[in-house]
């Protein structure tokens, strides 16, 4: 089984990737992605095999209306290439490679002293595997502290593939590398990371393809892009894979052939690279003709060199990395977040997912971490104690004895003489221990050496100093990570600079998706019982939405009372609001009895009229539904509903409502 590559900064040459890289990825996924997994929950329940190809003359949906939109998700790894960074290559690193390389460097020349110090004392003490032990810890709590305090920041849902990635992380025990590697991969499957990408998406597209794997050849991703062109859709790109530039200019060795990597059929140990004149050859594929290609964008390292092609075929904008792209790891999940959910253009999205993974990996609040060593020490070396010496004399003919003064002010005892007193001693060895009573010996083997085995440093600073390990060919001009990973953006004009998602139309403060779950079929925020309810979105999927009346009356008090509505507005400025609030109520009591439909409207058709357009959004006969939400359905009636009909429990199933006293039944009747 080949694991699901997630990250894949192209590291310059061959050269293996150090075990300072690990830290800041394995924390970095604490934080995984924090506000990346906000989404609403997906259709279905997601398969973790790979996808199997499809020909280019099938359509996916093909009784679907337009407008209509696409994701392609590309996601590859090719584990053999030695510029990759995967699951699989930080397992080896570091199992290669001690866990104490993760002390900053003044923080290992104190303890390579200590070390060569006790060895000294005792050559058969071996004290770094309790030391390493000790970090692996630290390094695991701190991961499970930025879960926790993303979780608790962002109110990121138990629900779903992401719910799962941060629960199996936070149990994660940093024992030994492979552990890194199985626990995701014997959890996930290969394909896994990238179909949580799917399940994301799929609320907000119309149809969701994702390649990984065989299936991320460029043939197999040539023939998906014509195939939904033709087929109709409107379509926006996610790449998430290899690159290689010509413009290496800050620092890094060549990656070799320019070009965007892609799974190679004829050999799968090394990538098929392919650059911007067979990029633009898929316009001459369709005939000459620009596909229907909305937004582009690419984690792939040089990215912003292949921005061009993609505007030559017909992409409205592309965005792309400048150089080599440090920042892989969040940032798919960071941008495709924000571009759905979020409702946020294709350069904004691009930027808060590079802004969020820079501020982590290289601004992360200190955490103040203490390796000691001394409760070990103290087991294997323990402090003993004895009295002191007694006070006498040894003559030939026997030992004569004298008196003993103890000063119990802490001054030191004394033997008492007839001509003179001095002090109690100790045997050779040991030191004498004044006290507020009678004196100790201390036997100390090791001496000051024990108090010098803790050290404390900054285990958050360690990620910044591992960025800057040099990956060219000069170690004295480290890679400003940065610089590389900033983002290039390139519209198809002037005019056409920036875009938001395919066939999303709406705005701020226009009202489209008038009536859908959520402000402007943006769905709900997190649902406490929406993964016991097993409903796959809440608001609209593309163009098909989930309506109910609470949904209904409480878009149209919004439209009435925009600034002040309860969840009209930001939710820190009126979610404790009065107004609206019966509205509110009622569309989560019928979220929660499952007293929804769906029904696909035109979302790029704006209602500013304040007034929900009942054909479009009404429920259809058969719909079960409070009494008092009649006038909702398509017949404007509703009869009473039956639950000793078979017809009516049929319904009831295929809804899954939830019956209780807290409404009365009804069917909507046909118009």
């Amino acid at each position: 089984m080949r694991p699901a590559r997630i990250l894949h900064p192209c590291s310059s040459g061959s050269e293996p990737v150090a075990i300072s890289k690990l830290l800041p990825f394995m924390i970095a996924l604490g934080v995984f992605l924090t506000a990346a997994f906000q989404a609403p929950f997906a259709f279905a329940q997601i398969s973790l095999s790979p996808q199997p190809l499809q020909r280019i003359s099938v359509c996916p949906q093909p009784n679907l209306a337009p407008p209509k939109n696409a994701l392609v998700i590309f996601v590859e790894e090719n584990t053999s290439q030695s510029f990759s960074v995967s699951w699989r290559g930080m397992s080896n690193v570091l199992q290669r490679m001690g866990t104490i390389n993760l002390f900053p460097p003044e923080v290992r020349s104190l303890v390579d002293t200590f070390v060569r110090n006790l060895q000294n004392i005792s050559p058969q003490t071996n004290v770094i595997t309790d030391i390493e032990i000790q970090l692996r810890k630290h390094v695991a709590q701190m991961t499970k502290e930025m879960v926790r305090r993303g979780r608790n920041l962002l109110g990121l849902p138990g629900a779903g593939c992401i719910g799962g990635v941060l629960d199996t992380l936070g149990r994660l025990d940093l024992r030994v590398g492979e552990d890194i590697y199985k626990v995701f991969m014997d959890t996930y499957g290969e394909a896994g990371l990238s179909n949580c990408l799917r399940e994301m998406a799929s609320p907000y597209y119309d149809h969701v393809e994702v390649l990984t794997d065989q299936g991320a050849s460029f043939q197999n991703f040539r023939d998906t892009l014509l195939r939904l062109h033709r087929c109709g859709f409107t379509i926006d790109v996610l790449m998430d894979g290899h690159g290689c530039g010509q413009n290496i200019s800050m620092n890094n060795k060549s990656c070799g052939t320019p070009g965007l990597c892609f799974y190679n059929p004829s050999n799968p140990s090394i990538s098929d690279r392919r650059d911007a004149q067979q990029i633009q050859q898929l316009k001459v594929d369709n005939g000459n003709q620009n596909l229907r290609l909305n937004a582009v964008y690419m984690t792939s390292c040089w990215g912003s060199e292949f921005n061009q092609a993609w505007i030559n075929i017909g992409a409205k904008a592309s965005n792309g990395p400048q150089q080599l792209d440090y920042y892989v790891l969040l940032s798919p999940f960071l941008f495709l977040d924000g571009f759905t959910r979020g409702d946020k253009t294709l350069k904004a999205a691009a930027k808060d997912a590079y802004d969020i993974e820079k501020a982590l990996l290289n601004v992360l609040p200190s955490y103040r971490v203490e390796v000691d060593l001394r409760p070990k020490l103290n087991e294997l070396f323990p402090i003993r104690y004895t009295g002191t010496e007694p006070c006498g004399v040894n003559m030939p003919w026997g030992y004569l004895g004298l008196s003993t003064k103890i000063d119990y002010r802490g001054f030191g005892d004394y033997c008492v003489g007839d001509i003179f007193d001095y002090p109690k001693t100790c045997p050779l060895g040991s030191t004498k221990v004044i006290q507020q009573g009678e004196d100790k010996c201390k036997q100390d083997l090791l001496g000051p050496l024990r108090d010098q085995a803790h050290w404390s440093f900054d285990l958050g600073f360690s990620i910044d100093r591992a960025l800057a390990v040099t990956y060219g060919a000069n170690p004295a001009q480290p890679v400003d990570n940065k610089a590389s990973s900033q983002r290039i953006q390139l519209g198809s004009s002037a005019e056409v600079s920036d875009v938001r998602q395919a066939n999303v139309c709406r705005k701020n403060g226009i009202g489209f998706c008038f009536g859908a779950s959520g402000q402007f079929c943006g769905g709900l925020p997190f649902i406490p019982f929406a993964a016991q309810l097993g409903e796959a979105y809440w608001g609209c999927a593309g163009n098909n939405c989930v309506i109910n009346a609470g949904s209904w009356v409480h878009d149209q008090c919004c439209a009435e009372y925009p600034e002040v509505g309860r969840f009209c507005g930001p939710a820190e400025k009126t979610a404790f609001s009065k107004v609206c609030w019966t509205e509110t109520d009622r569309a989560g009591h019928r979220l929660a009895h499952r007293l929804s439909w769906k029904r696909r409207v035109n979302t790029c058709t704006p209602n500013g009229t304040g007034i929900v357009n009942h054909a479009e959004y009404c429920a259809p006969a058969g719909t079960i539904v409070a009494k008092e939400d009649a006038p909702m359905c398509c017949s404007r009636m509703a009869r009473a509903f039956n639950p000793q009909d078979a017809g009516d429990q049929g319904l009831a199933r295929a809804q899954r409502v939830i019956f209780d006293p807290s409404y009365v039944p009804a069917v909507c009747t046909q118009p």
